[in-house]
C-alpha cells in the first residue's frame, strides 16, 4: 500500500515536470524533447508518449508550413497573373465597401476619364457626378438590383464624363459579396471603355447609327437646324461579288473617301446598316439639292482599284431637313430620311423630303395604329358582294371583302389599308378576323335569307397566311365548330401570293382541297399567267380580273381574251368567275361567251351585314316576279 502511494506521488511529479518543460517553451514552438529523471516505469512511459506526440505535432506543423508557403506562392502567382490580365485589358477595377461607403479604383480609372488627379480613393458621389444625367438613374437601379441577391450581377452601359468635357461609353460589370447575416458588404467589379465598339462601324471605322443619333440629338438640343442625308450605295455590302476578295477593302475605302469629301467640317459621315450611309449638314434647301447632286456626281466616276477593270457603283440619295418637318426627335428625323430614300428610287435617284410625303407618312402611321386597334377590338367589318350565275341569274355565292370604317378618319379604302397590314405584320390577324366573320355569316345565311339554297362565301387569303402551315387547320376547325360543310366556303388566292413561296403555298392549298375546300385563282391574267402553272396548281376556279371586263363590249381583244380563258378553263375542268361587271352591255357580252359566275356593281356593290338580307329578299322577289 505504501509502495503504490509512492508510485502515484512519483507519477504526479513526473507529470508536473513535463508540464513545466512544455510551458517554459515559446508559443507554437514544439521543437523540444522532454526529459524525466525517474525510475518509475509509468513515468518513463508517459515521457515517451509525450515525446511521440510532440514529434507528430512537429511533423504536421512542418507540413502546414510547406502548404502555407505553397499557397502563398500560388496566391502571389495568381495575383500577378490577374494584375497582368487587368493591365492588358485596360479595364478599371473598383471595390466598394458598402459598410463604410468607401470606394477604391485601380490606376486605369485615371486613363478612362483622362484625369491624373485621382489617387485611387474618392467619394462615391464623385463617380456619380461624372455619369451622364440621362444614364445615372439606370446605373443606380442596376447597382441596387445587384445588392439584393448573389444571383444578380451588375451589368450596365453608361456614359462617363472625361476631363475635356466629352463623354465616353463604359460597360460596368460587378458582383456583390454578402456577410454571414445575408447583408451586402462589398460590391466590386470592372469598368470597360466600349466607346469604339458602341459608336463605330467595325468594318469601315465610321461612326455608326448610335453615334449619329447622339450627334443629331446634341444638334437638336442646341436648337440647331440640321439636314440628314441617307445614301444607298448599291451592292456595297456585296462587293465580293463584283471584285476579287483582295480588292474589296480598297474599294470600300474609296467609297468612304468619296463620301468623306462631301461631309463638311463639323458634320458627320456615318455607316448605317447594309448599304446605307448618312451625312449630316446644315439646313438650307438650296444647299441640300446641291449636296445631293454632288453625292451622285461622286459615284458617276469609276472606281479604279485595279488596272484592268473600271468599277461603277450607283447611289440613291434621300434628304430631310429638321425644319421641314418641325421636329426635335432624332427618331422622327431618321424615319423621314428613310422615307425620302425610298422615294428617291422612284425619282431618278434623288429625293428631298417635303410636306407632301410627310403627310403621307403621317397618314400611314395613323392608319396602321388605328387598324391595329380595330383588329384587336374586333371592329374590322366584312362586307358581302353577291355572285350570280349567267344562265339563271341565281345568287350562287358571295365574296367576303374586308372594310375598315373608322369613327373619325372615315372609310379607308382596301387598297390603302391592305398594303399597310402586309407591311406591318397585321395581315395574318386581319385574315383570321375575316375568315371567322365570314364563317359566322355563312351560318346565319343558311338559317336566314339563303335557307334551303346552295351557296358559298369566297374569302381572300394572302401569302402571309400560308406561313406557319396552320391555315388549313384554322379553316377546317371553324367549319366544324359551326357544323358547316366544307363546300360552304372557297378561298381565293392571287398568282403573286402563290409565287412568293410556291412550295409553302402548294402545301397549304393542297391540304385545303383535301378537306373539300375549293380554291380560286384570283385576278387571273394580271400575274405570272403561265399555262404550265395551271396544270400544277391545286385550284378549282379561275377568276377573270376586272381589267379584262371593263368596256368588254367595245373592245374585241378583251372579249377574245375572256373567250380563250373560258375555253381553257373548260379543258381543265375549272369553274370561271368574271368580276367587275358594271353595265348591261358587259353582262350580255359575257353571257354570249358561256355559262359562268359573275359579280360586280351591275348586280350589287359590297354590302354590310345589316343590308345583305334585305338585298337577298328583294332580289329573290324580283326573280319571282320576272318568272
Amino acid at each position: 500500500m505504501i509502495k503504490k502511494l509512492s508510485s502515484a506521488k512519483e507519477l504526479r511529479r513526473v507529470i508536473a515536470s513535463i508540464g513545466d518543460q512544455i510551458c517554459d517553451t515559446l508559443d507554437n514552438n514544439f521543437d523540444i524533447h522532454v526529459r524525466t529523471e525517474t525510475e518509475d516505469i509509468q513515468g518513463q512511459k508517459l515521457a515517451v508518449l509525450v515525446n511521440f506526440l510532440l514529434e507528430k505535432v512537429r511533423r504536421h506543423i512542418d507540413k502546414f508550413k510547406v502548404l502555407a508557403e505553397q499557397q502563398e506562392e500560388k496566391i502571389a502567382e495568381r495575383t500577378q497573373i490577374l494584375n497582368l490580365v487587368i493591365e492588358g485589358s485596360s479595364d478599371a477595377v473598383w471595390i466598394w465597401d458598402l459598410k463604410t461607403n468607401k470606394i477604391e479604383f485601380s490606376s486605369h480609372w485615371n486613363s478612362l476619364v483622362s484625369n491624373d488627379n485621382y489617387d485611387g480613393n474618392m467619394p462615391l458621389q464623385n463617380w456619380f457626378n461624372l455619369v451622364h444625367p440621362n444614364d445615372l438613374v439606370s446605373l443606380k437601379a442596376a447597382i441596387e438590383e445587384a445588392k439584393k441577391s448573389q444571383k444578380t450581377q451588375l451589368r450596365n452601359e453608361y456614359r462617363l464624363k472625361t476631363q475635356d468635357g466629352s463623354y465616353r461609353w463604359m460597360l460596368c460589370r460587378g458582383a456583390c459579396q454578402f456577410d454571414e447575416h445575408g447583408n451586402a458588404s462589398v460590391l466590386a467589379g470592372t469598368q470597360t471603355d466600349i466607346s469604339e465598339l458602341r459608336s463605330r462601324d467595325q468594318a469601315s471605322g465610321l461612326p455608326n447609327e448610335s453615334s449619329l443619333l447622339e450627334f443629331l440629338q446634341d444638334q437638336l438640343d442646341q436648337k440647331q437646324a440640321v439636314t440628314l442625308y441617307f445614301i444607298h450605295v448599291k451592292q456595297y455590302s456585296n462587293l465580293s461579288q463584283l471584285v476579287e476578295p483582295e480588292l474589296v477593302n480598297p474599294l470600300r475605302a474609296l467609297v468612304v473617301k468619296r463620301l468623306s469629301a462631301i461631309a463638311a467640317k463639323g458634320t458627320m459621315l456615318a455607316k448605317l446598316t447594309g448599304d446605307i450611309f448618312a451625312i449630316t449638314g446644315s439646313a438650307d434647301n438650296k444647299l441640300t439639292k446641291i449636296i445631293c447632286g454632288l453625292i451622285v456626281d461622286q459615284f458617276e466616276q469609276p472606281f479604279n482599284v485595279d488596272y484592268n477593270v473600271k468599277h461603277y457603283l450607283s447611289v440613291s440619295v434621300g434628304a430631310v431637313g429638321s425644319t421641314e418637318i418641325s421636329t426635335s426627335s432624332t427618331t422622327e428625323l431618321l424615319k423621314c430620311a428613310s422615307a425620302a430614300l425610298r422615294e428617291s428610287r422612284k425619282s431618278n435617284g434623288v429625293y428631298v423630303y417635303d410636306k407632301v410625303i410627310h403627310e403621307k407618312i403621317a397618314r400611314l402611321a395613323l392608319v396602321e395604329r388605328e387598324l391595329r386597334k380595330a383588329i384587336s377590338n374586333g371592329e374590322l367589318q366584312v362586307y358581302l358582294q353577291p355572285i350570280v350565275q349567267t344562265s339563271t341569274h341565281d345568287i350562287v355565292g358571295f365574296e367576303a371583302l374586308a372594310r375598315f370604317i373608322h369613327p373619325t378618319i372615315g372609310f379607308v379604302p382596301p387598297d390603302e389599308f391592305i398594303p399597310i397590314a402586309e407591311q406591318s405584320g397585321l395581315m395574318v390577324d386581319l385574315g383570321d378576323s375575316v375568315i371567322k366573320q365570314s364563317v359566322q355569316m355563312v351560318k346565319k345565311l343558311q338559317n336566314g335569307a339563303m335557307q334551303g339554297k346552295a351557296f358559298y362565301v369566297a374569302i381572300n387569303v394572302s401569302a402571309k397566311q400560308f406561313e406557319g402551315h396552320s391555315l388549313a387547320n384554322k379553316v377546317v376547325s371553324l367549319l366544324q365548330q359551326h357544323q358547316l360543310p366544307t363546300s360552304s366556303i372557297r378561298l381565293e388566292v392571287t398568282e403573286t401570293a402563290i409565287m412568293q413561296d410556291m412550295n409553302m403555298a402548294l402545301n397549304e392549298l393542297s391540304a385545303l382541297r383535301e378537306n373539300g375546300i375549293k380554291i380560286a385563282l384570283d385576278d387571273f391574267g394580271t400575274g405570272y399567267s403561265s399555262l404550265s402553272y395551271l396544270q400544277t396548281l391545286p385550284i378549282d376556279v379561275l377568276k377573270i380580273d376586272r381589267s379584262f371586263v371593263t368596256d368588254l363590249d367595245t373592245q374585241e381583244n378583251k372579249a377574245a381574251i375572256i373567250k380563250t380563258v373560258f375555253g381553257l378553263a373548260n379543258l381543265l375542268s375549272l369553274d370561271v368567275v368574271a368580276e367587275g361587271v358594271e353595265t348591261e352591255a358587259e353582262l350580255k357580252t359575257i353571257e354570249s361567251i358561256g355559262t359562268m359566275n359573275i359579280q360586280g356593281y351591275y348586280f350589287s356593290a359590297p354590302l354590310p351585314w345589316e343590308k345583305i338580307n334585305a338585298f337577298i329578299d328583294s332580289y329573290l322577289n324580283i326573280e319571282i316576279d320576272a318568272s
